[in-house]
């Protein structure tokens, strides 16, 4: 194990908080990251919670966070790599019917610090164990949804206020106070052409009619209506 690898496995080993049965239907996933992975990784997004949860449900996307060989990963998977970004270390591949995000980043924590939802930032490794090296456990057991300097991270990647919405109506849970003022604040900023955002949309498109109705009606409890409307608008030109 290089020091590297071995750095990024200490920095969340100590934060083991529960462990819970592994779903059948993410076996396979497990089976296939564990394959490219150099050294530990872990299981991230809300599939983790919903694996808390003891739910029975699950997105079709599916994330992972480690060290990864990207390049073996595109050598492996050819056409079926439906995305990329070199500068973020990340690729994502169609495995079945599931999109599969292998995320490279040795330092666990780190990376963990400059994402966003928190309940989408617990960990779980192929055995099942839940680890919550920043602490955010309580958020999902109150039910909030919450995003640590959330101003900050918004402003600089807009689009997060899509991925709040969603998160909202589908879980149906609340949204924490800075967190809200954070989307309220920075609406205006959302750019339908940022790939990002288009990425994020589609998200919001395949979780549903049903949930899109339901982000609309957030967005017009947020007085944001106009630029979530306008931008799922713009966004369908991209399709």
């Amino acid at each position: 194990m290089t020091r590297e690898t071995s750095d990024s496995y200490r920095d969340i080993s100590d934060s083991e908080i529960i462990r819970v049965p592994v779903p059948q239907l993410l076996v396979e996933p497990f089976q296939v990251a564990d394959r490219f992975a150099q050294g530990p990784f872990y299981l991230v997004g809300s599939c983790v919670s919903r694996c808390i949860l003891g739910e029975s449900e699950f997105p079709n996307d599916v994330d992972f966070l480690g060290n990864f060989d990207l390049e073996r990963i595109e050598s492996f998977f050819g056409n079926h790599v439906i995305g990329k970004s070199n500068p973020s270390g990340i690729v994502r591949v169609l495995q079945g019917d599931k999109e599969i995000d292998f995320m490279s980043f040795p330092n666990i924590r780190s990376k963990l610090e400059i994402m966003d939802i928190t309940i989408t930032l617990l960990c779980m490794d192929k055995f099942g164990i839940v680890y919550d090296p920043l602490n955010y456990i309580d958020d999902l057991r109150n039910q909030r949804i919450r995003i640590e300097n959330a101003d900050q991270k918004i402003q600089i990647e807009p689009w997060r206020i899509i991925r709040v919405l969603r998160f909202v109506a589908s879980f149906g849970y609340e949204v924490e106070g800075l967190t809200k003022e954070a989307c309220i604040k920075n609406a205006s900023l959302m750019d339908p052409e940022n790939e990002n955002t288009k990425y994020t949309l589609g998200k919001l498109r395949g979780s549903g009619v049903e949930v899109t109705q339901k982000v609309l009606q957030i967005a017009e409890e947020f007085g944001i209506l106009g630029f979530v409307s306008n931008l799922i608008a713009d966004g369908r030109k991209y399709e």
